[in-house]
């Protein structure tokens, strides 16, 4: 489902809305089987079966909103904020029969069967708010910030905070530049923004393992760690700093990007 609005309402200034949501599904069945006396590892000859079934459920959100408008005629301001809403669904069922007599082909024809299940999801929701603002079609900055919520954070960690500055500076060339003879403008971008990538779904969780205790009374029930986990788990972040002169020069013998 997708949509969008955009109108003037008011001289000099525009207001554009737009949207996107789905789900995406996938259902997948892998199947194995090996009949009896036909295996080729001398270990199953006797033959086995697989069956797994497993399902991909992807949800998506996006939505957003952005506000052009004429300051003066030397300023134009735009400003978009959004929301951006994910959520992945892995889940899977299996099923496993080993020792089939002769002809048998499904999973409950075995001797012995086993079964598994497992289950894995994510959710993240983000919002980003960018302003832009431009001076005499030459100078053009922008200032953004983005914050993430992720599912696979620690306990102890809620939200992580992406910022982005970029400045572009154009028409240089006559004012700083005389005398190149290039009639194309210069410009002179450069930039600073950080990025990340969210931790493994159960990177954070604590997990134990059941096990026999041995007590004044005997044995009895008890459970062990089997992972500690991390409430403190945050993304693994990594910011980038950009600059560079883009340009032809000297009647285009010098170029640079």
């Amino acid at each position: 489902m997708i949509g969008s609005v955009s109108g003037n309402w008011r001289p000099q200034e525009w207001l554009a809305l737009r949207s996107n949501a789905g789900l995406d599904y996938t259902n997948r069945l892998d199947t194995q089987l090996c009949r009896f006396t036909e295996c080729p590892s001398v270990t199953d000859q006797q033959g086995f079966k697989i069956d797994n079934r497993t399902n991909f459920f992807v949800y998506t959100l996006d939505a957003g909103a952005t506000a052009t408008r004429q300051l003066n005629q030397s300023v134009e301001s735009q400003t978009t904020a959004g929301v951006q809403f994910y959520r992945n669904i892995f889940s899977r069922n299996g099923a496993v029969g080993r020792i089939l007599p002769p002809g048998a082909i499904t999973v409950t024809s075995g001797s012995v069967q086993t079964a598994d299940e497992s289950t894995d999801e994510s959710r993240t929701l983000g919002a980003y708010v960018e302003q832009r603002v431009a001076l005499h079609d030459r100078l053009f900055l922008t200032g953004a910030v983005r914050s993430d919520r992720n599912s696979a954070f620690g306990a102890d960690f809620k939200t992580v905070f992406y910022p982005e500055v970029i400045r572009v500076l154009g028409h240089f060339r006559r004012a700083i530049l005389p005398g190149f003879g290039s009639p194309e403008p210069a410009t002179l971008p450069s930039g600073h923004g950080a990025s990340g990538v969210q931790p493994g779904t159960l990177a954070a969780v604590q997990f134990f393992s059941a096990t026999g205790v041995l007590g004044e009374s005997g044995e009895v029930p008890g459970l062990v760690f089997s992972t500690l986990g991390n409430a403190n788990l945050r993304p693994e972040q990594s910011t980038e700093i950009e600059a560079g002169v883009d340009g032809r020069f000297w009647n285009d013998l010098l170029s640079t990007e």
